[in-house]
C-alpha cells in the first residue's frame, strides 16, 4: 500500500524556500534564478531550511567542478541544483554524467552548449526513472525528433528547443510520429488564433507530454484559455508556455484559472519586482502541482492508483517545469542570455 504523503502547499513552501534562500539579498542574477530554484524544489520532502541549504551546496559543488565558461558555472546552476536534489542525484555524479552525455551528443552531431544543453542532458536523466546511465540510443533518438521538428520550422527550431526534445524522446512513438503530433498542435494553435514563433513551439511541445491526441490535448489548453479570458483580458505570447504547463492538469478550467489568479496574486504580494512572465510561470507551476494530488472536489487523492498517478504527474510537471525555465533567459521581457553569463573568476 502507497502511503499518502502528508499534503503541501506549493504556494506555502515555495515562500519558505525563498526566504531560506534570502532571495531578497542576492544579486539580481542570482536572485532571477534561485526563485526558480525555489519552485523546482517545493516537493522536497526536508524542512525548507535543509533543502534550501542542500541547494546552496548543490550549487556550490556544480561551480567548484565546472570551468567558468561553463553553464554548471553560471547562476543557472541553482535550477540545476534544485533538480538534482529533489531528484535525488548526487552533484558529483551529474557532474561526471553531463562529460559523459555532452560527448554523446557530440558524436550524434547534436551541437549545443550552456543551459539548453545541461538541461537537456538532465531531463533525459531524470525521465530515466530508475536507470542510472543515459545510452547513445536515446541521445539519437533526442536527435531524430530535433531534425524531424526542424523539417516543419528551420527558422524557428535551434538549441533551444533541445530540452522540449529530450522530454519528448520519453513519450511513446517513433520520432517522425512524436514530431508530427507537435507540429499537429501548433498547426491547430494557430488556427485558434495565437501567434506563431518560439513560445507557440515550445508550448506545441509540452501539451503531447501527457499523452494525450493533439486535439484533445489542444482542446484543453483552449479550454484554459477561455477561462483566462472570460474577465476580458487575452493571453499573450509569454503566457502561452504556463498556459501549455497547466493543460497537463485533468480538471475544470475555470477552477484552475481561479486559483491561478489568486496565486499571481499572492506571490506579487510578497514579491511585487516580479516581472509578468516570470510571476506567471512560477504561478502556473504552483497550480498545477496543488491540483495534480487533487480529486474531482478537490480533496486529496488517498487511494493505492491515484497515488501513483499523483507520483507520476509530479515527475511530469517537474520534467516540463525544467523544459520551460530552460527558456528563461532567451531575451523575453527584455532578458538576455547574458544574465546567465559568470563572473570571471
Amino acid at each position: 500500500m502507497i502511503q499518502p504523503a502528508p499534503r503541501t502547499i506549493p504556494l506555502d513552501r515555495f515562500r519558505a524556500l525563498v526566504g531560506e534562500l534570502a532571495i531578497d539579498q542576492q544579486a539580481w542574477g542570482d536572485a532571477f534564478w534561485l526563485r526558480f530554484a525555489a519552485q523546482i524544489a517545493v516537493l522536497s520532502p526536508d524542512e525548507p531550511a535543509v533543502t534550501a541549504a542542500r541547494i546552496r551546496d548543490a550549487a556550490a559543488t556544480l561551480r567548484e567542478h565546472s570551468q567558468w565558461y561553463d553553464a554548471l558555472s553560471s547562476p543557472a546552476r541553482f535550477v540545476i541544483a534544485a533538480l538534482l536534489v529533489q531528484s535525488g542525484i548526487r552533484p558529483r555524479t551529474f557532474l561526471h554524467q553531463h562529460q559523459a552525455i555532452a560527448g554523446l551528443f557530440q558524436e550524434a552531431g547534436i551541437r549545443a552548449s550552456g543551459i539548453f544543453q545541461t538541461i537537456a542532458i538532465l531531463v533525459m536523466r531524470l525521465s530515466n526513472q530508475g536507470r542510472r546511465h543515459v545510452t547513445e540510443r536515446q541521445v539519437v533518438r533526442v536527435k531524430a525528433i530535433y531534425d524531424q521538428l526542424e523539417s516543419y520550422h528551420w527558422w524557428l527550431t535551434g538549441p533551444d528547443d533541445l530540452p522540449a526534445c529530450a522530454a519528448l524522446a520519453h513519450c511513446t512513438g517513433r520520432p517522425g510520429d512524436l514530431a508530427a503530433q507537435v507540429e499537429d498542435c501548433y498547426q491547430r494553435l494557430i488556427e485558434a488564433g495565437l501567434d506563431g514563433g518560439d513560445p507557440l513551439q515550445t508550448t506545441a511541445c509540452i501539451l503531447p507530454l501527457a499523452g494525450r491526441e493533439p486535439s484533445a490535448a489542444v482542446g484543453r489548453f483552449l479550454a484554459n484559455k477561455r477561462a483566462s479570458e472570460a474577465d476580458g483580458s487575452v493571453l499573450v505570447r509569454e503566457e502561452y508556455e504556463s498556459m501549455a504547463l497547466l493543460a497537463l492538469v485533468d480538471h475544470d478550467p475555470t477552477r484552475i484559472i481561479e486559483r491561478l489568479r489568486a496565486v499571481e496574486a499572492e506571490l506579487r504580494l510578497t514579491q511585487p519586482s516580479l516581472l509578468h512572465g516570470v510571476c506567471i510561470s512560477i504561478a502556473a507551476d504552483l497550480v498545477a502541482l496543488d491540483f495534480i494530488g487533487l480529486d474531482a472536489d478537490l480533496q486529496p487523492i488517498r487511494d493505492d492508483a491515484g497515488l501513483k498517478q499523483v507520483r507520476d504527474g509530479q515527475h511530469l510537471l517537474r520534467v516540463a517545469a525544467a523544459v520551460l525555465i530552460s527558456q528563461a533567459g532567451i531575451g523575453r521581457e527584455g532578458l538576455e542570455n547574458a544574465m546567465a553569463i559568470p563572473a570571471w573568476p
